[in-house]
């Protein structure tokens, strides 16, 4: 009587085999967030700018502020599958997941939209920046805090949008720190980002009680640790009135058979900040943009942007090594992504080592393309038109159809009509709406979403033929 067996490569036998042999066969699909045109636009701008300013590495991530959906997540280096060679060292890290970093001056976000629910600061109040030196004390210890750009007596916009460490430590002294410890908790700073990602670093947060260096640290982003995945969708609650939406990677698990096997919905972690106080925050980080440490390299043209950079110094290191990055917003009238860039260790001269030098650019290219991609409207009156004829909607008077009109099989005009999108969610409906207007391109439409969640409302209703130009109104469960 014969008998199978598992033999290694040397010839050896090892366990026998089951007489009921399972013949393979194909897994289920993960059907990513990620879109594969934004996630190309990012590691090419993040690629171009690391070699250029001859830096370590670095990390670019694009979310949708409304549902939490991770556009892209790029890594540099990065490797090729095919090509052994690149599989090795740093290139096989996925920064954006794996590495925690101390967000240097873009926690000031937090510090100053902390301060402003507890109604410690306004905008147009006035804070002594001291000339751009100064030193704390509790009576036992100090701490001389310094500004890269030197300021007087101003308003806390003004402070925010020159990124004064000074009047960032001031307003979080003044800050209970068991308010503020609370505040940074319930963003998630000390948890994972939920993704179920081998190897997901969480944040770090020092536990109370704090002592006087922390207190003095936290503010402006030491002290404190987050990857650029929970900084990225912290920052997109204040582009979404508030509201946390629990960053999302995979959208559905599909079987071999073309079955939906589970599907992940957006999902809100809760309400972290009150809408008036991110209304107040997004004029502040469009200040940074227009008139601070990002004008002049952060601007997208047509797009009211808000933003943050960041320049965090590494210790100790000696000569001085630093993490430059910069957080976006886009528009500002209807944010529709999140864009967060770092640059680890860029050449440190000639202040290219700032946020504003090395990491805004990126988020400009990438902010840029997405934008376009996308078919965001324009926020900024003086550019649609040039805006609008890029994307053919300018107003257009057709008295009577002619041989030029698209044709269908049939030989009549074709018609684009409305799908119906009940109980989908925000990605279903923008594929939904593509699919609808692929076989009439001489149709655009403006779109407009309301609230997370799933659709409960769409105007016009479905199977509505669509005019050129018409307005598309979509309303989701959280919105209601």
């Amino acid at each position: 009587m014969s008998q199978r067996v598992l033999v290694n490569g040397w010839g050896q036998s090892m366990e026998p085999m089951d007489e009921q042999l399972s013949l393979g066969s194909h897994g289920d699909t993960l059907v990513l967030t990620l879109d594969a045109q934004i996630q190309h636009f990012a590691e090419t701008a993040l690629a171009r700018q690391v070699e250029a300013l001859h830096a370590k590495g670095g990390i670019c991530v694009a979310m949708d502020p409304k549902s939490g959906d991770i556009l892209a997540a790029a890594s540099y280096p990065s490797f090729i599958p095919d090509d052994p060679k690149t599989r090795q060292g740093e290139a096989m890290r996925n920064r954006a997941v794996l590495d925690a970093h101390q967000p240097g001056s873009v926690m000031k976000i937090f510090t100053y939209a902390t301060a402003l629910e507890l109604n410690l600061i306004s905008p147009t109040a006035t804070i002594d920046c001291e000339g751009g030196r100064y030193s704390f004390s509790d009576g036992r210890s100090r701490r001389s805090v310094s500004d890269s750009h030197p300021l007087g007596i101003v308003t806390y916009r003004e402070a925010f949008a020159e990124s004064s460490n000074i009047a960032a430590v001031k307003i979080g002294m003044d800050i209970p720190p068991e308010a503020f410890w609370a505040k940074l908790v319930q963003l998630g700073l000390t948890n994972p980002a939920g993704l179920n990602f081998p190897g997901e670093r969480a944040g770090h947060l020092t536990p109370l009680p704090w002592s006087f260096f922390t207190r003095t640290s936290v503010p402006f982003g030491y002290e404190i640790e987050m990857n650029a995945i929970q900084l990225t969708a912290c920052a997109a609650a204040v582009a979404n009135g508030g509201v946390k939406m629990k960053p999302r990677l995979v959208d559905r698990i599909i079987s071999p058979e073309g079955v939906v096997v589970e599907r992940f919905k957006p999902k809100s972690e809760g309400q972290m900040f009150a809408p008036l106080t991110c209304q107040i925050m997004m004029e502040l980080m469009e200040a940074v943009v227009e008139e601070g440490t990002g004008k002049g390299r952060a601007e997208v043209e047509g797009y009211r942007v808000a933003g943050k950079t960041g320049t965090m110094r590494k210790l100790p290191a000696e000569p001085p090594r630093y993490v430059a990055s910069f957080l976006g917003i886009l528009p500002v009238s209807d944010p529709q992504l999140a864009i967060f860039c770092s640059i680890d260790e860029p050449i440190a001269e000639n202040e290219r080592f700032y946020g504003g030098s090395a990491a805004a650019p990126v988020f400009r290219e990438v902010a840029e393309q997405a934008a376009r991609l996308l078919g965001i409207p324009p926020d900024q009156p003086s550019q649609r038109p040039q805006f609008a004829e890029d994307f053919a909607l300018e107003p257009v008077t057709i008295e009577e159809p002619d041989a030029q009109n698209e044709m269908s099989a049939a030989g009549e005009a074709a018609v684009c009509r409305m799908p119906d999108l009940s109980s989908m969610t925000m990605r279903e409906v923008k594929e939904a709406l593509s699919e609808a207007l692929r076989a009439t391109p001489s149709i655009r439409v403006n779109s407009r979403f309301y609230g997370s969640g799933e659709v409960v409302r769409q105007d016009p209703p479905p199977d509505t033929p669509l005019r050129d130009r018409q307005e598309i109104s979509v309303q989701f469960a959280s919105g209601t």
